[in-house]
């Protein structure tokens, strides 16, 4: 039972060397191949064409599910293209897609509705005659509950809450992936998230590996909603020796490796677990 991660980028949102930082998971599903994208982003079509060599409207079909980590524009601003393309190709197919409900309702209330809710009355089915064009029209939704999880074949995909942008007295919804594999191997993959050692101190020690949130931008201009690779050098040997860095921003980047770090994740890099 094999669980395969690609990095088809993983740069950050403004990454033109590395692509912006979305996954493709491949996990064996009975006889069947399933394949999830985690984060779609406004880059995605070009750099789906880079790592597998396929046009969108070629990979889309092999595609079954999509998870989105949270609504910014590197991580869900492709997702437009995709409804439509599943909508009016009819051999692409509508795809599953998974977030926590707040952030699957933010996404089209917020950033799909303005480009999709309107349709030319032909093109609307029975249903859609009397009823608001909404995120079904083009997509199937799980809003996910507190603690729900996604099992997919023998791995499991639990979402969990990072700490992202911060408005005045609220916090933008946000979250990560804690992957377990058929042999029980534990994948943490924190899509955004600031430097919050307290917060993910339990989740560091239990994971077998770690693919972090790292900015790399001079310490002077540091955005703060992303995990600093200075302050990610303070954490412990025995964590960063199973963290690999991504969401980078293009440029020369610190010898990670001498540092005490598993690597750099390289756009198009895959890892396998079984």
């Amino acid at each position: 039972m094999l669980t395969k991660i690609t990095f088809l980028g993983a740069g950050s949102a403004f990454s033109y060397d590395n692509g912006q930082n979305n996954l493709l998971i491949e996990m064996d599903e009975g006889t069947s191949k399933h394949k999830m994208l985690v984060d779609v982003g406004t880059q995605w079509h070009d750099m789906v064409h880079k790592v597998t060599g396929k046009k969108a409207f070629e990979f889309l079909p092999e595609v079954n599910s999509i998870f989105i980590t949270h609504i910014h524009a590197d991580h869900c601003g492709g997702l437009e293209e995709v409804g439509f393309l599943s909508r009016f190709m009819p051999h692409i197919g509508k795809k599953k897609i998974y977030a926590p409900a707040a952030i699957l309702k933010e996404l089209w209330d917020s950033t799909l509705r303005g480009g999709m809710e309107s349709l030319d009355h032909g093109q609307l089915t029975e249903e859609e005659e009397n009823n608001p064009i909404g995120l079904r029209s083009y997509f199937t939704p799980s809003y996910l509950a507190d603690n729900d999880k996604i099992k997919i074949g023998q791995t499991v995909i639990e979402p969990f809450d990072t700490v992202h942008v911060t408005n005045r007295m609220s916090t933008k919804d946000s979250c990560g992936l804690w992957i377990t594999t058929f042999s029980g191997k534990s994948i943490m993959f924190t899509s955004d998230t600031q430097f919050a050692p307290s917060q993910m101190k339990a989740k560091y020690k239990k994971a077998d590996v770690i693919f972090h949130d790292c900015e790399t931008s001079p310490v002077e201009f540091a955005s703060e909603v992303h995990a600093h690779y200075e302050d990610l050098k303070t954490l412990p040997d025995e964590v960063r020796e199973k963290m690999w860095l991504c969401h980078y921003q293009d440029g020369p980047k610190p010898d990670c490796i001498k540092d005490g770090f598993a690597g750099w994740v390289e756009q198009g890099q895959s890892f396998d677990f079984v």
